[in-house]
């Protein structure tokens, strides 16, 4: 049987968070993660956060060091990260500049996720705007 008429594609709109935004069309990625370190300094958190960001068959790796009152970002590998997150460099700017949900970039398997998920949890709910963040693994009646 054909079909008749105009085809409407579903446009998928999520329900997850998108961040808070980190980083502006085009910014470089030290501007991105200082402002995300800016962004968590007041957080009360302690972590510490390894991004590694894939560009073709360079990855640049990103540590956010998260202390009680502060928070820095460099351009190195974290010793023993809470966290870790691996993401293409073109996602990630997605997800910094808010166009890209985290939750749906993993999701989707465009980032992967090691490490402690109460962490990144309690991070993720600090940078997101409205919206869903956390995924829900069960139903309660």
């Amino acid at each position: 049987m054909a079909l008749r008429g105009p085809v409407r594609a579903e446009v998928r709109r999520s329900s997850f968070a998108l961040l808070k935004k980190l980083a502006d069309p085009g910014e470089d990625l030290k501007g991105g993660f200082e402002r995300l370190a800016r962004a968590l300094k007041t957080s009360g958190e302690t972590a510490d956060i390894q991004f590694d960001i894939v560009e073709g068959r360079t990855t640049h790796h990103w540590h956010v060091a998260l202390r009680q009152k502060s928070a820095t970002a460099t351009n190195q590998v974290a010793h023993r990260p809470d966290v870790r997150l691996i993401v293409a460099k073109k996602t990630w700017q997605q997800v910094a500049v808010g166009e890209l949900s985290p939750l749906d970039a993993f999701l989707s398997g465009q980032m992967r996720f090691r490490g402690d998920v109460e962490t990144a949890n309690r991070i993720y709910r600090k940078l997101a705007g409205r919206g869903v963040t956390e995924i829900p693994l069960s139903r309660r009646s």
